[in-house]
């Protein structure tokens, strides 16, 4: 019988790990779901490196649970790459690597670089971490529907529960504990930059279909 993790690795398109490229599994429920997925990478072109949210985000994934979005830890996988792998068989031996290997695969990013920073022939930059967020479409969707500029509002909406599940990725990712409050104020700046940079983003013609303008002084 297959793994599980043998398997969650041949549901990861590796093109996407450390990009901001992701596997966009919302917009099946909601074609314009991806405008907004589009709108939080434009965000993440004006973050510094270390701060751009969708890098280390492999699926956005649809979510049934009532709730606006979801991030759990337990889906994150650690991708460490051929090169690593070799080195760790290398440096423990076959038998205990492939024995431990499930186990890293799923430490903490941060703990599992604590760990391994003592070993210099192993390269943590090229270790990555691929997380799934989840978002619910339909709840997204609720407040707005029926409403002048739904469409629009709607994207807003989906873009910032995707700022907030990844900016809880993001913190765990870095060892640090994952709050509402720091996920709502990264939503909070989110919804600010979009505002102030409202005339730029309504020259995009795909905002521009979805009626973008016509909620640039707010819902």
């Amino acid at each position: 019988m297959k793994k599980f993790t043998d398997w969650l690795f041949e549901q990861i398109d590796m093109s996407v790990i450390g990009t901001e490229n992701v596997i966009d599994k919302i917009s099946a429920n909601y074609d314009k779901a991806k405008v907004a997925i589009d709108l939080v990478r434009k965000y993440d072109q004006t973050l510094p490196q270390q701060a751009k949210l969708l890098l280390d985000i492999s699926t956005v994934a649809p979510l049934s649970k009532n709730v606006y979005g979801l991030y759990n830890s337990t889906e994150n996988t650690n991708i460490l790459g051929p090169e690593v792998e070799q080195k760790m068989a290398l440096r423990f031996g076959k038998q205990v690597w492939e024995k431990y290997k499930e186990k890293l695969e799923h430490l903490p990013l941060a703990v599992l670089k604590k760990q391994l920073k003592v070993y210099p022939e192993i390269d943590l930059n090229k270790i990555r971490t691929s997380s799934v967020i989840n978002v619910n479409i339909n709840r997204n969707r609720q407040a707005w529907m029926g409403k002048p500029n739904a469409d629009a509002l709607a994207i807003l909406e989906i873009a910032s529960t995707i700022v907030h599940e990844a900016t809880h990725a993001m913190d765990v990712k870095n060892g640090i504990n994952p709050t509402e409050d720091r996920a709502i104020a990264a939503e909070r700046k989110f919804k600010e930059w979009v505002y102030a940079n409202m005339k730029t983003l309504i020259n995009d013609p795909v905002l521009k279909a979805v009626g973008f303008e016509n909620i640039a002084a707010g819902p």
